[in-house]
């Protein structure tokens, strides 16, 4: 009696005698090496397939019988949404091929935590080009992006400086402040840098520290609240605040926003987005005290600001 296969690399198709279950073996045709099954299990015969066309359960007995673990994601294109995955693993729709497949890769030598994260960002990579296919040229950016109290990401510097626009007689000067006024320099209460004024990217906030007065976030006092422009374009808007205020603006993005979209423990954080931009919402710490941050951004003008970062070796 012989046994069917195929080569999973050239699908080249051969057979070999029964008494060779079992053993490994090597393609005449592209050199690579084959583990023949045995006759008994039904489900070793999914080496005989190319990868492409495997089932999900094919993939994953091939894994059980080569006693490795690995992390499986794939999409459905029949779905109109990708599948959302919580820091155990577990699916949290009610499909149950999806829900089959991720119970069946949970495994012990990976940090549940890190996969958790890793299935979030390829959920959200697939929503966005469903998005992205699916969007029609009707209705202006603002509907595509996130805004924080009236401030829409991608507004310009010169509409932030004139909504801002105040003057303080008793220093000289007027508001906002901003790093364009001292490019190159290292201002710390604008977590501005040397580099950024090559960059194009101009960090302002709308408060000075010695006023004491810096903006609210659903009626919460905050530590600090920094706009980030990236040529002339709000990219980024951060605000710290005591971890003690968490809930209550989580709660408040949770009605403006709906739901998040994904959710990870250590520390906890919070994620909304949609076909442009993202909300970020991280839990401090109380002791050690350390602030919780609410963060807006601009997916493709913060990709382009990251991109601009300079290496080390510009520095040697």
């Amino acid at each position: 009696m012989s046994i069917d296969l195929q080569c999973p690399e050239c699908e080249t198709p051969f057979k070999v005698d029964e008494s060779f279950a079992g053993r490994r073996g090597t393609c005449k045709r592209c050199g690579t090496k084959i583990q023949i099954p045995g006759m008994s299990s039904s489900v070793l015969r999914a080496v005989s397939l190319s990868l492409e066309n495997a089932t999900p359960e094919q993939m994953l007995g091939e894994l059980a019988r080569r006693k490795i673990s690995a992390v499986l994601a794939y999409s459905d294109p029949r779905t109109s949404t990708p599948p959302k995955v919580d820091v155990e693993g577990d699916l949290l729709d009610s499909d149950i091929d999806y829900r089959r497949l991720l119970y069946c890769i949970k495994t012990g030598d990976l940090e549940s935590q890190h996969v958790g994260r890793m299935l979030e960002h390829l959920s959200a990579k697939v929503r966005r080009d469903q998005l992205a296919k699916n969007a029609t040229p009707a209705g202006g950016k603002e509907q595509e992006l996130f805004e924080l109290k009236g401030d829409w990401l991608g507004m310009t510097l010169d509409e932030f400086k004139q909504k801002y626009y105040r003057e303080l007689p008793s220093l000289g000067r007027t508001m906002p402040w901003c790093s364009d006024e001292s490019p190159g320099r290292s201002i710390d209460e604008l977590h501005a840098e040397p580099w950024h004024a090559a960059a194009g990217v101009v960090t302002a906030r709308v408060d000075l520290p010695a006023e004491n007065a810096s903006p609210t976030i659903a009626q919460e006092p905050t530590q600090l609240v920094l706009y980030q422009f990236l040529d002339g374009r709000l990219f980024q808007i951060e605000a710290y605040f005591r971890t003690q205020s968490f809930h209550v603006i989580m709660q408040t993005l949770i009605k403006k926003y709906g739901k998040p979209v994904a959710e990870t423990q250590s520390p906890r954080c919070l994620t909304w987005w949609n076909m442009s931009a993202t909300i970020e919402l991280r839990f401090g710490s109380i002791r050690p005290v350390r602030s919780a941050r609410l963060r807006f951004f601009h997916d493709d003008l913060f990709e382009q600001a990251v991109a601009r970062v300079p290496s080390h070796t510009h520095d040697i």
